[in-house]
């Protein structure tokens, strides 16, 4: 049987690991947690600083050198700021108590519940991040390829120097070079089978090349390939499936955050409270009173705002097929 809660709220540490661990699976296709790593914040609004990135790259006009008895060169830098405002994002489910009189089965409609919420959260988040990275107004730059330059014209796209172009953009505005590639399933099968890539590697695969090779071809160390769909079908409608991600490829570079110094471009502001137990907490209630609907209610959500915090670390090609 349910646990005698009433109506009082519970928060489920046991379902909490539950929607932590699905939202950390990675398995379908889902790259947003990837492309902008999570990081607390102790109010729901606030300020961060953004670093000039010239003060740290321009060097000392007399290359710093310093004469007896004198001070050394002061060399300073400064800091503007931007800010964040975190988003409540939640959803419940209901299981009826009907489904609750046996406890294994009790367990499975709880995870189940929690999965199915949480879920779609996931690809709320997913989708909210793939609107930010693929707007070129939002990154440092990008290009929207046309007619030849797309990848799917074998004889005269050029991927190299889509991606030489991107690397050389993050290269010469902050010194640091793209470590990372995220894309899209369809533009990276479109890729392994180029003739430009098959070339290179020739003696060494059949009809495409792998994952590992386009990574070594590009010169960069991960592939992140993003493969999730979403239904647009209205409820009770039919389905229709569509890619949450465009034809895309994004350049950037992902290292870490020293002091305040961010080398990361995408960051997801993270606020923590009591109305969701950590990042991302899970509560039920029992709904089992007269005129209730007699159900058991799982809600799970967190408390965020995802932010490009470092423009000039990300380049963005669309329009890739």
């Amino acid at each position: 049987m349910p646990e005698a809660i009433g109506n009082a709220v519970h928060a489920d540490r046991p379902l909490t690991n539950i929607a932590v661990e699905a939202f950390n699976t990675g398995e379908d296709g889902l790259i947003g947690d990837m492309l902008a790593p999570g990081v607390s914040v102790k109010k729901s609004s606030d300020t961060y600083y953004v670093i000039d990135k010239g003060a740290f790259l321009r060097l000392s006009s007399d290359g710093a050198k310093r004469a007896p008895g004198t001070a050394a060169r002061r060399k300073l830098w400064s800091v503007s700021s931007d800010q964040y405002s975190v988003t409540n994002y939640a959803l419940a489910g209901e299981i009826p108590v009907e489904y609750l009189t046996d406890a294994d089965e009790a367990i499975r409609h709880r995870e189940n519940t929690t999965r199915n919420v949480v879920g779609d959260l996931r690809l709320q988040q997913e989708k909210r991040i793939s609107n930010l990275v693929t707007s070129i107004s939002n990154v440092g730059s990008g290009v929207t390829l046309t007619g030849g330059n797309k990848f799917t014209d074998f004889v005269n796209s050029n991927p190299l120097g889509v991606v030489n172009t991107a690397q050389a953009f993050i290269r010469s505005n902050t010194g640091l070079i793209a470590t990372d590639m995220a894309i899209d399933w369809d533009t990276a099968k479109i890729l392994r089978q180029h003739p430009q890539l098959l070339d290179r590697f020739k003696y060494t695969s059949g009809g495409e090349v792998t994952m590992g090779q386009l990574a070594e071809f590009f010169d960069v160390k991960n592939i992140h390939v993003a493969h999730a769909i979403e239904n647009t079908g209205e409820e009770g409608l039919a389905d229709s499936m569509s890619g949450i991600w465009p034809n895309f490829m994004s350049l950037f570079h992902k290292g870490m955050n020293v002091g305040l110094q961010t080398k990361t471009p995408v960051l997801r502001m993270q606020w923590t409270t009591t109305a969701f137990q950590g990042n991302f907490g899970v509560k039920r209630k029992l709904e089992d009173d007269a005129g209730d609907k007699h159900v058991e209610v799982i809600e799970a959500g967190h408390y965020q705002d995802e932010k490009i915090v470092a423009r000039d670390l990300i380049y963005t090609v669309l329009g890739t097929l």
